[in-house]
């Protein structure tokens, strides 16, 4: 019998070609930049956040969010509410918990803008972002970026109640 010369590739040579187009492609993927740190952190603000609504709820009190630049802390309203209070503010108190983060800085790479309102000087102001006993809170959106020139990579959006709205920007580069 004749041998007959057969023409293309076989199965050897073409797994063989893309096994070096996966490790390629995951070098090229391992050396871009990515903000799925910056990410993560956003969705565990957002789990922390939505945690801190139930908790409102549970305990039959206000628990606000104070937001600056570097860092975030969750107060509790301490005391019962009168009507007519002793004092003109009511008194914001730290809250104990094992089971979330009550206070906490940001990392130096991360930018926050807070809307419709601004984020505040100090750590010990009153909190921005306030989570009602009867499931309510804050309208806002807190907006998180690598610089202030940079555009928002996410943001976590209340529209009043739960849940949370996450949004992940992606950019067009």
């Amino acid at each position: 019998m004749s041998a007959v010369k057969q023409s293309g590739f076989t199965l050897l040579e073409i797994l063989m070609v893309m096994a070096i187009f996966a490790i390629a492609a995951g070098v090229v993927v391992m050396v871009l930049p990515s903000d799925n740190s910056q990410i993560q952190r956003a969705e565990q603000m957002k789990t922390v956040m939505e945690y801190a609504a139930e908790r409102a709820v549970l305990e039959g009190k206000p628990l606000g969010l104070s937001l600056t630049a570097g860092a975030y802390r969750f107060v509790i309203l301490g005391g019962t509410l009168t009507l007519i209070p002793l004092t003109r503010e009511p008194q914001w108190q730290e809250i104990e918990s094992s089971r979330m983060p009550v206070s906490g800085e940001f990392a130096e790479n991360e930018t926050l803008s807070l809307s419709p309102l601004a984020l505040n000087k100090s750590i010990n102001r009153p909190p921005q972002i306030v989570f009602m006993p009867d499931g309510t809170l804050s309208v806002f959106e807190l907006s998180f970026s690598s610089s202030a020139s940079e555009p928002a990579c996410c943001s976590i959006i209340s529209e009043g109640r739960l849940p949370l709205i996450f949004n992940v920007r992606r950019s067009g580069k």
